[in-house]
């Protein structure tokens, strides 16, 4: 959520709950291999088309921080050396592409679904589909009216 935000983060915890059991993916702790991660994520179709992802993800060390953070603002992230980890760095991606509020809302929650799916995998996504339904994560998009 934004600084100075008054949009409550409903489902954030529910979120993290059903992350906890997730595999983290492999490390990312060396600095040029997590800028190379992101750099290759942020150049595929998928993610300029399908989520329509920013062109160019700036990421900043995370070094001193206690939490990452993403500023869709600026189209950064930062992440401290002992989050780096796919699961960590795809959550920060999402909130790129799903600068709404609130923060972990469904649409968020819908994204990193996706992210996960396409880059860490098949099994690792119906992992987090099952996290989701345990927590009741919602994800889905909602029924549009025929109207």
């Amino acid at each position: 959520m934004k600084a100075g935000s008054s949009v409550p983060d409903w489902q954030r915890l529910r979120l993290y709950a059903a992350c906890r059991g997730l595999p983290q993916g492999r490390s990312l702790a060396d600095w040029p291999v997590l800028q190379q991660y992101v750099k290759r994520i942020s150049k595929t179709r998928f993610w300029l088309r399908k989520l329509k992802g920013p062109k160019v993800v700036t990421v900043q060390d995370g070094r001193g921080c206690r939490y990452a953070l993403a500023d869709s603002d600026y189209n950064v992230i930062r992440i401290p050396i002992s989050l780096r980890y796919e699961t960590a760095v795809l959550h920060e991606l999402a909130h790129l592409v799903c600068p709404i509020e609130p923060a972990h809302g469904r649409a968020f929650a819908r994204t990193f679904l996706m992210l996960v799916e396409q880059y860490m995998g098949s099994t690792v996504g119906r992992a987090l589909r099952q996290g989701y339904a345990l927590y009741q994560v919602s994800y889905r998009q909602p029924p549009t009216d025929p109207a």
